[in-house]
């Protein structure tokens, strides 16, 4: 019972059971009984308010409004009032279109827009809670726009307050969603609103750091239950080891209040809006094309520079980073959708960008000037990966504005904007670094950065693609070999693969060679080969040992995918003449290509120049020493080569994928130690 109800007489209390006596047969009578008693305690608000009922219960909208209003101007602070018109408000802030609902509407509608505004904001006063306090200042604000000069920055202000009060370990949250999502673009927007440059860069940080924070949720992760406090957590977040997040997710709401359909689009909008308070011609940026947008960078840049126009400064600063982030996201779902919460890619696996060595023959330009590549790279593709143009687009996008962010002028200004936006904290621009130290050919870089790196199972593959690569293009042929062998084994483990191939570089390419290599054993294995032929082919033409493993290992190798790595055969075969002998037991047992057997047939003849060939069987020496033994002369030799070259060409159908699946399976110590 209200406090009024409790001190009326029990005449007014009569009127009121009259008038609720006659109502369900004699509407007016009841109108009467209520009228007669206004007439005799016209002071009374529970016989004002039994007669608002009365009319809003019959559909007269226009005087219970009127009722409405009176009340308001003699009893603001009767709770029954309070909690009518919190109804009201709380239907004006859905979307509903139930008969209460509209009715309510409708009522709101026929009020004087300042009883409007003054209802809203005793709504709001009333409101102990912020994010439902919130809800009723932005029903304010978006109806009575001349309200946010006054009414936007405190509210900026409240919800930067409570959300630091709330102490929550990460910006996804409902405070923060409400701040950059919804009041900051009504207060942005606002011409009559006065704020400081350092009050528009806070909040444009406060809005990059929700934002991006909100589109890159890793997809298995969980928020912390020690980092949110229990009056910001609604009952439909229960985090645990169990409920592992599946969809993007705001701590402090319910799941349908958590969509933010263009959150890039949002940022960019907060972005022009903050951009004109500071005095940024900004215009449609965002919208241009990579392109055109590095274009419009340069310009800026070069006028920032020439003039140290500090405007010119940030506004370069803000859009480059920006753009770096926008890229990287974009990138980075595409190559690895692991990373973020609901990303997919039309190759639905991970992908990894490595270097493709170039398979240069061993007498031609020096090694010194064939490093001197073009510094921007030509990126292939694995086959079967389609519109791998934007994905290529985004990492040039983004390499070329962390070049310019880290560069003398801005170097210092981004390093703080790092700070506030907590830059270290984001795995998955860590393992975009990665991929842009190997875009930019700084592969000692990158191997420090992955041997800092803890990956789970999955990501360790595609840091073991990086570390292979990179060993290969730094020539560390034992390091490279050792990390190759740990993917094949984890290949093999798996699965059969089937027969693959590497697209082939185009011949004397001016630049790098990248490939976006999707991480499918049927992809991964030509590359690993790839790599291993180049350090055989390294340590094969460059030691000064007279050893023919690395060789013999190179030739088994290069009848993979054949005749692709012919050119390295044909050069292994200029060094054997050159040198007069080869020596490699494992031939027979997995060269069995018959242009190779062919080629060697003809240097062990008489035309061919009679080389010395140690390339037996262990049997067939054996027989050969005795027959030395015995006879005193080694005249069987000819034909025991012969009789085996006969035989190995019967093997020349022989399925060369799995002969070299055997070879790197069972002959793994040796290539280690050909290597090492």
């Amino acid at each position: 019972m209200d406090k009024m109800d409790a001190e009326m007489s029990e005449d007014e209390r009569w009127f009121i059971l009259q008038s609720r006596s006659c109502k369900p047969t004699d509407i007016y009578a009841s109108k009467a009984w209520l009228l007669t008693g206004k007439d005799v305690y016209p002071k009374n608000f529970s016989m004002q308010f039994e007669d608002y009922l009365l009319e809003k219960e019959s559909g007269k909208v226009k005087q219970a409004a009127q009722y409405l209003y009176e009340m308001f101007q003699s009893f603001p602070n009767e709770e029954k009032l309070l909690r009518e018109v919190q109804c009201i408000a709380e239907t004006l802030q859905t979307e509903s279109v139930t008969g209460d609902s509209v009715l309510y509407r409708d009522l709101f509608t026929c009020l004087p827009n300042d009883i409007q505004c003054k209802l809203l904001l005793n709504v709001s006063d009333q409101t102990k809670d912020t994010i439902e306090q919130c809800k009723t200042m932005l029903l304010i604000l978006n109806r009575f726009p001349s309200m946010i000069a006054q009414q936007g920055v405190q509210l900026v202000e409240s919800l930067m307050s409570a959300e630091k009060h709330a102490h929550s370990h990460t910006p996804v949250n409902c405070y923060r969603k409400y701040l950059v999502h919804d009041v900051l673009p009504l207060v942005l927007r606002n011409e009559a609103t006065d704020l400081a440059p350092k009050q528009l860069f806070k909040w444009l940080q406060k809005a990059i750091e929700f934002y991006v924070c909100y589109v890159s949720q890793p997809p298995s992760g969980e928020i912390d239950d020690k980092s949110a406090s229990s009056d910001i957590l609604s009952p439909t977040k229960k985090y645990s080891s169990a409920n592992l997040k599946r969809s993007t997710s705001i701590l402090g709401l319910p799941d349908k209040e958590c969509h933010i359909s263009r959150p890039w689009d949002n940022l960019f909008d907060v972005m022009k809006l903050a951009g004109l308070k500071l005095g940024w011609r900004i215009g449609d940026f965002f919208n241009k094309s990579r392109e055109s947008q590095l274009q419009e960078l340069d310009v800026l840049q070069d006028q920032s520079v020439k003039s140290n126009n500090p405007v010119l400064l940030k506004q370069t600063l803000y859009c480059s980073t920006i753009l770096l982030l926008d890229c990287v996201y974009q990138y980075m779902g595409k190559v690895d959708p692991t990373q973020f919460v609901g990303k997919s890619s039309s190759y639905n696996q991970q992908t990894a960008l490595v270097e493709i060595p170039q398979c240069t023959l061993a007498n031609s330009e020096p090694k010194q000037k064939r490093q001197k590549l073009s510094g921007c790279p030509d990126i292939m593709s694995s086959p079967g990966m389609i519109q791998t143009t934007p994905i290529i687009s985004n990492l040039s996008t983004a390499s070329k504005c962390w070049d310019l962010l880290h560069s003398e002028k801005y170097i210092k200004d981004f390093s703080k904007l790092k700070q506030h936006l907590h830059f270290d904290s984001w795995n998955w621009l860590k393992v975009f670094k990665s991929d842009l130290l190997i875009y930019q050919g700084n592969f000692m870089e990158s191997i420090n950065l992955l041997c800092q790196s803890k990956g789970n199972s999955t990501v360790k593959l595609r840091e073991e693609l990086h570390l292979a690569s990179n060993y290969c293009c730094i020539s560390k042929s034992a390091k490279c070999c050792e990390t190759v062998m740990s993917i094949v084994n984890q290949l093999f483990s798996v699965k059969a693969i089937s027969d693959s191939s590497l697209p082939s570089s185009p011949a004397n390419a001016k630049n790098r060679q990248l490939m976006l290599l999707a991480c499918s054993p049927e992809n991964i294995l030509p590359y690993c080969i790839h790599l291993l032929l180049m350090c055989c082919k390294e340590k094969a033409f460059t030691s000064s040992l007279s050893d023919d493993l690395p060789l013999g290992h190179m030739i088994v190798l290069s009848q993979y995918n054949w005749p692709q790595y012919d050119f390295l055969f044909l050069d292994a075969v200029q060094k054997i003449k050159k040198d007069g002998c080869f020596s490699y037991s494992n031939f027979f047992n997995y060269i069995v290509n018959i242009d190779m057997l062919e080629e060697f047939a003809y240097i062990k003849s008489h035309d061919g120049g009679k080389l010395n060939l140690d390339i037996l069987p262990v049997n067939a020496k054996l027989l050969a020493q005795q027959r030395v033994t015995t006879r005193g002369v080694n005249k069987g030799v000819k034909e025991d080569f012969k009789v085996a070259m006969d035989k190995q060409v019967y093997r020349s159908d022989e399925n060369i994928h799995q002969l070299i699946t055997t070879f790197l399976t069972k002959e793994e110590s040796s290539i280690h130690e050909s290597l090492s």
